[in-house]
């Protein structure tokens, strides 16, 4: 007599948790790509330059009508404080304070507008650096050097995360009640351990866990779609930046 675990096998898909789409923000020549193709990447490296020339004289431009805009309403206030000063005396009248307040706020209008602007065009400098938003592995480029790109180019490169991964496979719901129904004592569900069989016939390592089940029930197979986390390190005989370092894609 031994203990035996009970066991099934499912033909299931590795599916990456994040997937990243790298598209341009503006339109410029894109200068240097500073990846290499099919490597990792972290999250804020910078994948793609572009050329910050133009963008870089909008913002000096939007600056400089903000410097402008600001020394026209600290004048205007200047002449309110006056307009109110004399406003108490014989020399003052009432129409002047109520113009110098409605220009100083026209141009405290004018100024946030100004600076709103300038605002807009650091964001758009900023966007001549392409950079990584997630962890993971970056296709080919589908853009070189020399080409001008923009939010209609499409795809520059698409990133999809490593560690950890998701396995997704069917199971028939009869299998899913008796699983709930034997183990609801032990956490049901949550008591199933998933490993996985490499398409070459060996298993892999590390176990994971289900954190998923689709709600609905796929009517020409009456399955379910289980999920399962489990995780994706660098082998041991690999390096970081080595390609294929890891089992599961």
């Amino acid at each position: 007599m031994r203990p035996v675990i009970e066991s099934n096998e499912y033909v299931g898909r590795v599916q990456a948790i994040s997937r990243v789409e790298v598209v341009a923000r503006v339109t410029a020549f894109l200068v240097q790509r500073k990846f290499d193709e099919g490597g990792e990447v972290k999250a804020g490296d910078v994948l793609y330059t572009l050329e910050r020339g133009p963008f870089e004289a909008q913002v000096a431009a939007q600056a400089a009508t903000v410097a402008q805009a600001n020394a026209v309403l600290q004048n205007n206030s200047l002449t309110l404080g006056r307009a109110e000063a004399l406003l108490n005396t014989a020399a003052g009248q009432r129409s002047k304070v109520d113009d110098a307040q409605s220009q100083q706020r026209s141009q405290a209008a004018q100024l946030a507008g100004a600076q709103a602007q300038l605002r807009l065009s650091q964001i758009n400098l900023d966007y001549t650096e392409i950079k990584a938003p997630i962890d993971g592995r970056i296709s080919r480029t589908a853009v070189t050097e020399g080409n001008v790109v923009s939010p209609s180019s499409g795809v520059l490169a698409t990133i999809v995360s490593q560690d950890p991964m998701y396995v997704i496979f069917p199971v028939s719901v009869r299998a899913v009640l008796d699983l709930r129904e034997r183990y609801g004592d032990k956490g049901g569900l949550a008591a199933v351990s998933v490993k996985i069989r490499l398409p070459n016939g060996r298993e892999y390592a590390p176990t994971g866990a289900l954190d998923y089940v689709d709600p609905v029930v796929a009517p020409n197979t009456d399955t379910l779609n289980l999920r399962a986390r489990i995780p994706n390190p660098v082998r041991l005989s690999s390096k970081a930046g080595e390609l294929g370092n890891r089992d599961l894609t």
